[in-house]
């Protein structure tokens, strides 16, 4: 339809023209539409396929990490998040968080159960799956 309004453009009359522009509008709407909803499809597969390989991943490097006696298993090549993998021992928070209310004469603010999505599994903490392919992680022993 472009070609034709390329070619014929000039011998074709206002009405004729601008209906051939108007079909070419709707048209490159309609396709650019359906190339969204296309790729819309194609990051919700690629997002549910790195999910289920990404959790099955994780089983294996947490039995792998026990296994072997890892506290911590560090992804190198993403620097955003390192840390891949972590034994509960691990996590210091709450001794840190003590330790500064101590020293600054902060009282430790009143104990409140903390809301679900705060709360790590017991034993690992994992970061949330990124939208490519997990890198084979670099491991340290304790």
């Amino acid at each position: 339809m472009q070609d034709q309004l390329k070619t014929q453009g000039d011998k074709l009359n206002d009405e004729a023209r601008n209906k051939l522009v108007k079909d070419i509008e709707t048209k490159q709407k309609s396709l650019q539409r359906q190339l969204e909803d296309a790729q819309g499809e194609y990051q919700g597969a690629q997002g549910e396929l790195v999910n289920r390989i990404g959790g099955k991943l994780m089983e294996v490097l947490d039995k792998y990490a026990k296994a072997n006696g890892y506290s911590m298993i560090l992804d190198v090549s993403n620097p955003q998040s390192p840390v891949l993998w972590a034994g509960a021992s691990s996590d210091v928070t709450q001794e840190i968080a003590n330790a500064y209310n101590a020293q600054s004469s902060v009282p430790a603010p009143a104990s409140t159960p903390s809301a679900p999505s705060a709360q790590r599994p017991a034993g690992a903490m994992s970061r949330p799956s990124a939208a490519s392919t997990p890198a084979k992680p670099a491991t340290t022993p304790k």
